[in-house]
């Protein structure tokens, strides 16, 4: 059998007439092997529950089935026979073809041998032996009969049986050769025959290696030529498998003694689908049965059944052929082939259409008309001629017809050639008489079949209008119960009109189509590469007239494939040059026109006559992005009746389609630089893309959250107007660019945001100059964007630059320079260069107190800067001196100082939270949710961040279920607003699995933490800032669950990404060094854990101070780290000199403590040295050790 399916459609049902059914999938794969070609799956209406393969053997098309996986026996046979029949109708010969269990007799039945059903000794061929009754002697009487094989198959047995006699069968050549494809198959993997006597039961196992061997029974060894032998007579049937050798020979004696084998389903097939059965015996019937003989079993049957189709005579279905032919004989002597084209021998694919094709012409009284409709150069005119070639193939007698119905004239001309054809006598001259002749005859029943193509009806009035009072050419279309109409046209509402209930489309090749085609037409010219060959089938989105077309353009100048691929992807202007230029192809009508380019514009005009709305709409298709284009988007016409008109227009045309869930809609992707270059030449571009640029402008905000849920769909759409080259410089163009640089960064997406804001200063730079107020503008936006998404070196930058240009261009203090100034500083201070930021600040606040006046809100702003600098170095007085004063300054009462009165007070509430003031902050953070929530309503971004902070005030309380669920409110709502993916939803979940890690929920938090960084890998740089601290919190989540090495890997990664990308010096590096130290510390590697935090206090000391809050705490923790080194004098020198800088950094009075963070209970032996060197009192009066310690030392 050929391993490629057929190059052609798959024939429709009524063309099989051998049917073959098998039972188990070894007999399948066996049978399906013996076919000389496969034949791709017919087209079967109706529910199909069994799966079918079909080919031909010999002369025979077959098709086969087998019985659903673990379901053999009577009843599954009957009912896969049953289907076939109804799917089938047309089948003639039946076969049940597979393994049996042989009965050893007189009859010498081998393993391996075929038994035939054929009528013996009273029997049928079948006997159903567990129907009957047992009689008072003992014997058994059978009660059901069953029909015999089919007359002529029984003819060909006696034909077979002669061949065997004179050594004239083919039966080994066809066994040998499936051995030879398939090593399964062969005799030599069956391994030995043996046969036990009835009473010697099998030893256990797969095969009989544990039986004796001294109980087999002897048997006179075959010949080489002899080893499998066919048998004819009866077989037993019935749903009992029979697996035990006395019962066995019992059954056979109740039989008389004349049947061969057993098996299971023919008796449920002979009455209902009169079958021959044929059966390889795979084992005895006995307690040794296994399944080392199946396959050898299976392809004996197999190559026997091969056999029997060779000899079976193939004379009345031609007969059958002729009698459908006589009409076109007696009248013509030929049946009339009007066909203008010779068949394609590159027409690859399209299985499935010339499927559906097929299936209708084999009923036309229920699918008269036919109709494919599709894009120009999909090839719909060229699927009609390879249709009519294989259905011609398929019924030689059948009559074919071609008709042009480009214009008037051209049908008229077809149907004059239909005529001579066809043998009209000519009474007058007239058209009229011709059309109405021509209709009359093939319209007469006794015409035969026929199949009429009506080729190219795009343009509706050929067919349809009447201008010369003669009548529509459609009205002459014939209609004959033996006759089928194919038309094809550009657009589904014509293939609706001529062909209501059988209209398909046709669209673009698949991959494989598309490959196939590029190497027939190729042939071996060029050695393609699989990913090349992909790379430009999505290029030119594998449609057929394109890829004939760039084959030409490559033979015609002696380019490679690569290189028209590199001329094609350059611009949309070498795009459009490619696909208009012309070629001849001999397969198409002279007036189609070859190029792409070409073809398509006979319907941009055609549009452009019947519909002027959707010809603007194919305008602004052009303009934007082709896919996921939102309905929304579309300009407003007239009424909402019309737009759905125009857009049913270029969906008719198949320019646009409409997806299935939702209003989203896609344009062809070659279509915008095709329709772009026919406005153009028209003069229409201009208009169409100043009138897209408003619609534009108005779609896409500034950014913000007022139309978030309207905006995000139309910002891909404005960057591809915004690329157009042409418009690339416009000020209106740059505007929208930017808006959708906002857009995005509202949304979160930063990386994209970034890269559209260095676009748009890019090109601000090189049509107004550096210092234009649009350009300063513009680099504000780049590097907020930058500050938004953590990327504080490159805002710095950015900031920076932007700060001397515009001194330059403005002066020191206008107070635009004075906002980067104080942006640069709220940079630097994420930075952790608190020096400089205070700095800038001070500058800033000077500046602004002497040009605006003390009172100036913008000079409020600056005292909250610097009250945030405060905060962010742990100053917590000044910090809360500087909001309260900016707080007495703001009322609560407009709206927009609102905004400006929650920052604060949730900043005081963080102050209040850190000092430990915990009724202050939550009586402010209950406040500002209440007030938010009236104000500014439930799900408004700013309500939000103050419950994810009210959450942060129940954490620090040790109020984790309250802390959850306000997280758990935040995120759902997040989502809902932002999406799965939004920095906002991330970091709050962030948050939750803080709250599951101190609740001890810690499989819960490494779960959550694990996901979360998934997502964040997928949408953020390998080291944002959000990334590397949640994967800080699952090395910590690690840590409290003891997996030390997953800790350990995740804190040394950290520790190389963050020094590289934030420093050596910064906060978070800084954390994540002393966690790795404490991961050593918790594997007694004490050196290690004992080298990181002398780094980190150095450090800290440094930058921060010898007071700070954080040196002290990593301070505290080398002094454990030493204790465990046992060097206590150094512990308690290094916990005097933390305290003593803890007393002098505090204010006069303040009481607060250290707050040690992932501290670990110290070991035993360490605690017992502590009591022992007598410094237990010590260390808990420095806040060295905590409650939980004390716990430990007293069950010590």
């Amino acid at each position: 059998m050929s391993d490629v399916l057929v190059d052609e459609s798959p024939l429709s049902p009524q063309a099989y007439t051998v049917g073959l059914i098998t039972a188990l999938p070894v007999e399948y794969a066996a049978v399906v092997e013996m076919l000389d070609e496969r034949h791709q799956s017919p087209l079967i209406q109706g529910e199909v529950n069994a799966q079918y393969t079909s080919g031909r053997i010999h002369s025979h098309n077959v098709v086969i089935a087998c019985l659903p996986a673990g379901e053999p026996g009577l009843t599954s046979a009957t009912t896969v026979a049953t289907e076939m029949t109804s799917h089938f109708p047309n089948i003639k010969y039946r076969l049940l073809v597979g393994i049996g269990g042989g009965i050893p007799s007189d009859i010498d039945i081998r393993l391996g041998d075929v038994v035939v059903s054929q009528p013996s000794h009273g029997h049928a061929g079948v006997v159903q032996f567990d129907l009957g009754k047992r009689l008072p002697n003992g014997r058994f009487q059978q009660t059901s009969h069953l029909n015999k094989p089919p007359r002529p198959l029984l003819h060909a047995l006696s034909e077979i049986q002669r061949k065997h006699m004179l050594d004239e069968g083919s039966f080994s050549e066809y066994l040998s050769q499936l051995g030879e494809r398939r090593a399964k198959f062969r005799r030599e993997k069956a391994g030995p025959d043996c046969l036990f006597p009835p009473e010697y039961p099998h030893k256990r196992g797969n095969n009989c290696d544990r039986c004796s061997k001294k109980m087999l029974v002897e048997r006179e060894p075959r010949t080489e030529e002899e080893l499998v032998q066919v048998h004819y007579g009866t077989i037993a049937s019935s749903n009992s498998l029979i697996r035990d050798g006395v019962e066995r020979d019992k059954i056979y004696e109740d039989l008389g003694g004349n049947i061969l084998c057993f098996e299971m389903e023919a008796a449920g097939l002979m009455n209902n689908f009169p079958c021959l059965v044929i059966r390889g015996i795979c084992d005895y019937a006995d307690s040794h049965k296994n399944k080392r003989w199946q396959p050898f079993a299976a392809a004996t049957a197999a190559a026997y059944a091969k056999e029997l189709l060779q000899v079976i005579s193939s004379k009345k279905e031609a007969e059958s052929d002729e009698t459908q032919g006589k009409t076109f004989v007696k009248f013509f002597n030929f049946p009339p082939w009007i066909l203008p084209f010779n068949r394609n021998p590159h027409f690859t694919g399209r299985y499935k259409l010339l499927q559906r094709l097929h299936y209708c012409l084999n009923d036309p009284q229920n699918h008269p008309e036919i109709a494919i409709y599709g894009i120009g150069g999909t090839g719909k005119s060229a699927a009609a001629v390879e249709f009519a070639y294989q259905a011609r193939k398929s019924n030689p007698i059948l009559a074919v017809f071609w008709v042009s119905s480009f214009t008037k004239e051209r049908f008229l001309e077809s149907y004059r050639e239909i005529a001579l054809q066809v043998k009209i006598s000519k009474t007058d001259d007239s058209d009229s008489d011709v059309l109405k002749r021509l209709r009359k005859k093939l319209s007469e029943q006794s015409m035969g079949r026929w199949l009429m193509i009506v080729d190219n009806v795009d343009d509706s009035s050929v067919l349809f209008d009447d201008n010369d009072g003669s009548g529509r050419l459609y009205d002459y279309i014939p209609h004959s119960a033996q006759g089928t109409i194919l038309f094809t046209t550009r657009t589904r509402k014509i293939a609706i009109d001529v062909a209501p209930h059988d209209a398909w489309s046709l669209g673009e090749m698949d991959c494989c189509e598309g490959k196939q085609l590029l190497r027939r037409l190729f042939g071996h010219e060029q050695n393609l590469a699989d990913d090349t060959l992909d790379k430009f089938l999505e290029m030119v989105i594998s449609h057929p007239l394109a890829i004939i077309q760039a084959i030409a353009f490559i033979r015609k100048n002696g380019i490679s494939l690569e290189r028209y691929m590199e001329l094609f992807e350059k611009s949309r202007s070498s795009q459009a040059e490619l696909l208009r230029e012309d070629f001849n192809d001999p397969n198409r009508d002279r007036e189609s026109r070859n190029a792409v380019f070409l073809t398509w514009k006979i319907s941009f005009m055609r549009i452009e006559e019947e519909d002027k709305v959707a010809a603007f709409y194919l305008g602004f298709l052009a303009c934007i992005a082709p896919q996921n284009i939102p309905r929304a988007i579309f300009p407003s016409a007239q009424s909402d009746i019309i737009a759905e008109k125009a857009l049913g227009t270029l969906k008719a045309y198949s320019f646009l389609s409409k997806r299935t869930d939702g209003d989203i809609y896609d344009v062809h992707p070659l279509i915008p630089g095709i329709v772009q270059e026919h406005l153009e030449e028209s003069g229409g571009w201009t208009a169409i893309t100043a009138i897209s640029l408003l619609w534009l402008r108005c779609l896409v905000p500034e950014g913000g959250y007022e139309k978030l849920k309207e905006y995000p769909a139309f910002l891909p759409h404005g960057k591809a107007f915004a690329d157009i080259p042409q418009l690339r410089s416009h000020p209106e163009v740059l505007l929208l660019l930017r808006s959708i640089g906002q857009c995005y960064n509202t949304l979160g997406q930063g990386a994209i945001a970034i890269q559209i804001f260095e676009d748009a200063l890019e090109r601000f730079k090189q049509q107004f100059g550096p210092k234009n107020l649009q350009t300063l503008h513009t680099m504000h936006l780049l590097g907020k964007a930058f500050q938004t998404h953590k990327s504080y070196k490159e805002a710095a930058r950015t900031f920076e630059e932007l700060l001397i240009l515009e001194k330059e261009a403005l002066g020191d203090e206008d107070p635009r320079t004075l906002v980067t100034r104080s942006t640069l500083a709220s940079v630097y201070q994420f930075q952790g260069r608190w020096h400089e930021a205070k700095r800038l600040y001070l500058q800033v606040m000077e500046s602004r107190k002497r040009v605006l006046g003390e009172d100036h809100p913008d000079v409020q702003n600056s005292e909250m800067d610097l009250a945030l600098l405060y905060r962010d170095q742990d100053r917590w007085a000044e910090a809360e001196t500087l909001l309260l004063r900016a707080l007495g300054r703001t009322s609560l009462s407009p709206r927009n100082n609102f905004n400006n009165a929650i920052f604060i007070k949730s900043q005081l509430a963080f102050i209040y939270q850190c000092e430990g003031r915990w009724k202050e902050a939550e009586e402010i953070g209950s406040q500002l949710v209440t007030d938010s929530k009236q104000i500014l309503g439930e799900d408004h971004p700013d309500t939000l961040e103050v419950l994810a902070s009210m959450s942060g005030i129940y954490q620090g309380q040790d109020r984790w279920s309250e802390a959850e669920e306000i997280l758990l409110r935040v995120i759902e709502t997040r989502r809902r607003i932002l999406g799965d993916e939004h920095p906002d939803v991330l970091a709050a979940q962030t948050n939750l699995g803080l709250v599951y890690q101190n609740q001890g929920e810690l499989q819960k938090a490494e779960d959550l933490q694990v996901k979360l960084i998934a997502v964040m890998k997928r949408v953020f740089d390998h080291d944002e800032l959000d990334l590397l601290v949640a994967q800080g919190n699952l090395a910590l989540t690690y840590h409290k669950q003891e997996q030390w090495a997953d800790a350990e890997k995740l804190l040394l990664e950290l520790v190389k990404v963050m020094s590289q990308t934030l420093g050596d010096e910064h906060s978070e590096t800084l954390k994540v060094k002393m966690n790795l130290s404490f991961t050593y510390r918790s594997l007694q590697l004490l050196e290690k854990a004992e080298e990181l935090q002398v780094e980190v206090v150095r450090t800290r000391r440094r930058v921060l101070g010898d007071t700070h809050p954080c040196t002290l705490e990593s301070m505290h923790s080398l002094a454990l780290t030493l204790m465990r080194s046992c060097r206590f004098s150094e512990a308690i020198e290094l916990v005097g000199s933390a305290r003593g800088n803890f007393a002098e950094g505090c204010p006069s009075g303040d009481q607060r403590s250290i707050t040690i963070r992932c501290w670990d209970t110290a070991e035993e032996s360490l605690w017992k040295q502590i009591i022992n060197q007598g410094l237990f009192t010590f260390l808990f009066e420095s806040n060295v050790i905590n409650i939980k310690d004390v716990s430990v030392a007293l069950r010590i």
